[in-house]
């Protein structure tokens, strides 16, 4: 086995390591990274089957039953990290299964995107503030956020798990079952993502404006609210999935949105925040304010509930970030009416304040001096 094959592509992480192959540097690297995600799968094992008795029991049980049907994991060639889909015995997709350790810049990726290091350039450069190997607790504690919300249907069910395959990659070539600490979504079937979507659509009679009436208003504000809750740092196009009006989910002709992949999230400082649903396509919803009901639900936000769960995932470090944004947003709220475009571009700033040596207030700035200060 060649190790240096598992590296990074990219050019100034792969030099670094370059520099260092022939050291004994990287392999206590290795080591050390072997011996973390290790401990982190034994110390989810006990809470793994504390939440097989929550909210998601059923969800739990019966991917329990897909997986006991024996079909090999599909490894899924799109994306960054290393994600499979687990199938039934009629072929059905049923659920994404990704291992916390191949994550971008993870051991274990298999995707050239993997690093033995895991210091504070990949978290903050490459990784939106978000710490590496976190992925799994920051995109089940997003699914929970929407639960405690009250925004059903927005985002699959999304659990950890403990997962065994010999599909999963590991650097050391291993042959067989490979046990792992996942992250598990339901797949989403009968739906295609929203570019792919609204392709077709801009190749019909219909247009963009034409379309976004036909979703609907409080699911497109849900998303935005999570968007900005979490700081979204991964929000493109290919992470919507539009479900059809015929499906079992949706109601009145109307289309659906769900958000996936959404690991993400939940920064230990506001970085970086990207929500392409907005900025990319013309949803005539981003030129209105927000509904009474969306007001209410961040006016009324159970940030308590919020952060207790924050930290049963273990992102204590990540709360006083989120309860700045919360404060934020709330305040933002209570001044001008502002469209929810409007919004987006003031919540979207608290990432790049630092850089211009400011905080938080910036966020409140008026537009022509917020102008004067990007030159844009």
């Amino acid at each position: 086995m060649n190790i240096h094959d598992n590296w990074t592509s990219i050019e100034h992480i792969r030099a670094e390591i370059d520099m260092m192959i022939s050291d004994d540097t990287v392999f206590d690297a290795i080591a050390t990274r072997k011996e973390e995600i290790d401990a982190l799968k034994e110390a989810w094992r006990w809470r793994v089957e504390l939440l097989k008795s929550g909210p998601l029991e059923a969800v739990y049980r019966d991917f329990g039953d897909v997986l006991s049907m024996r079909n090999p994991l599909e490894p899924i060639l799109r994306g960054v990290s290393g994600s499979y889909v687990a199938s039934d015995n009629k072929g059905v997709s049923r659920y994404i299964v990704k291992p916390v350790d191949e994550g971008q810049f993870c051991l274990n990726n298999p995707k050239k995107l993997a690093t033995p290091f895991k210091g504070d350039e990949y978290k903050h450069q490459y990784c939106s503030g978000m710490t590496l190997y976190g992925g799994g607790e920051r995109t089940s504690m997003f699914y929970d956020m929407a639960e405690i919300l009250g925004m059903p249907g927005i985002v699959p069910p999304t659990f950890l798990a403990i997962v065994s395959s010999e599909a999963f990659h590991d650097i050391s070539g291993i042959d067989g079952p490979k046990e792992k600490l996942c992250s598990c979504q339901e797949f989403i079937n009968d739906a295609e993502d929203i570019y792919a979507f609204l392709t077709k659509i801009m190749k019909s009679e219909t247009t963009v404006e034409e379309f976004s009436v036909m979703i609907p208003r409080r699911d497109f504000e849900n998303i935005m609210i999570l968007t900005w809750l979490g700081y979204m740092g991964d929000c493109h196009v290919y992470n919507f999935l539009v479900t059809p009006p015929y499906c079992e989910d949706t109601h009145n002709g109307l289309f659906k949105i769900k958000k996936i992949d959404n690991e993400r999230v939940f920064p230990e400082k506001s970085y970086s925040m990207k929500n392409n649903l907005l900025t990319d396509f013309e949803f005539i919803h981003k030129y209105n304010p927000l509904t009474l009901s969306s007001r209410f639900k961040i006016e009324k936000l159970p940030s308590g509930k919020i952060i207790e769960r924050m930290k049963f995932y273990g992102l204590e470090n990540s709360v006083a970030a989120f309860e700045e944004r919360v404060g934020v947003l709330q305040k933002l709220l209570d001044g001008d009416v502002m469209t929810i475009e409007e919004i987006d571009v003031r919540m979207y700033l608290l990432g790049k304040a630092e850089k211009k040596g400011l905080g938080n207030e910036i966020a409140f700035f008026p537009i022509e001096e917020l102008e004067k200060i990007f030159e844009t």
